[in-house]
């Protein structure tokens, strides 16, 4: 998701140190080749050889906040790279306060926000923020849902402020099978989803649609309970509605259906196309 959130990517990092092999302790042997390849050390993780073609090693070393990953020969953002078995690093050379090293993504407090996060590069912070419904996960270094995150500080129920009637009923019944949909209590495009596990996500109708609640369907919003029928005329649906033009006209159409020569061919069942999309929080 591009939008306020990052998408992790190989790089190649800037040689920051160059020495001389004489304590080298790489992951296999260096053997010569007719091009000079790369090897990961066996006990720091962004620390690194060229193997070259003579069969020397040449010590290297990833820009701060990079490892180097031997599956694909380069640096590498750290959520890509297993660094378990060699965890040594360099110190970091950061020193803006924001950023734990001077490359990398890194996480609001939770009790400031779940959702931001800092996109460090080359020691200068750009403060990013995840789309509505979903948090920053830092050990896989993107945006996600939050039932689907490991961060204990970010529970699901708390990021959303909402508690699923199934969150302490394993084997509850849901009304779609392994799922079951729920009302926003002040937005009628938005609902929650209320997963098997009991945990929430946030879901969204397309525009031009809202949620009805009595079916669990994304409906127009004639079809929909009566606080809704106004959402895109009064509501708060207005401002998305008015960056869609052509979604606009149509409502438009369907609101003065005299006015209107589409809605005279208009052919019965078309209206009646109900979903629930999940658009709010992809």
């Amino acid at each position: 998701m591009s939008t306020g959130f990052c998408c992790p990517i190989a790089v190649i990092a800037g040689l920051s140190l160059v020495l001389t092999g004489a304590f080298a302790d790489p992951m296999e042997k260096c053997t010569p080749h007719n091009v000079t390849y790369s090897i990961a050390d066996s006990a720091q993780c962004d620390l690194y050889y060229d193997c070259l073609k003579n069969g020397k090693l040449t010590e290297r070393m990833c820009d701060d906040g990079f490892v180097f990953s031997q599956e694909i020969r380069m640096c590498e953002y750290p959520h890509n790279v297993d660094c378990s078995k060699r965890p040594k690093l360099q110190p970091s050379k950061s020193k803006d306060p924001n950023c734990e090293r001077s490359n990398g993504f890194y996480p609001f407090p939770a009790d400031i926000s779940c959702a931001k996060f800092y996109h460090c590069l080359e020691g200068v912070a750009y403060e990013k923020t995840c789309p509505e419904g979903v948090i920053f996960d830092h050990s896989k270094g993107t945006c996600m849902h939050p039932d689907m995150s490991n961060r204990s500080d970010c529970p699901a129920y708390g990021v959303l402020n909402f508690k699923c009637p199934n969150m302490n009923q394993r084997f509850s019944k849901l009304k779609f099978g392994d799922h079951d949909r729920h009302a926003h209590p002040d937005d009628c495009r938005k609902f929650y989803i209320c997963l098997m596990d009991g945990k929430p996500r946030l879901g969204g109708c397309p525009i031009g649609k809202v949620f009805n609640s009595k079916t669990g369907f994304c409906v127009k919003p004639k079809h929909a309970e009566d606080n809704c029928k106004d959402y895109y005329i009064t509501g708060p649906g207005r401002v998305a509605l008015n960056n869609d033009v052509e979604g606009m006209k149509k409502l438009m159409q369907e609101l003065n259906p005299k006015n209107s020569t589409q809605t005279q061919t208009h052919q019965k069942g078309e209206e009646d196309d109900d979903d629930a999309s999940v658009e709010v929080a992809p």
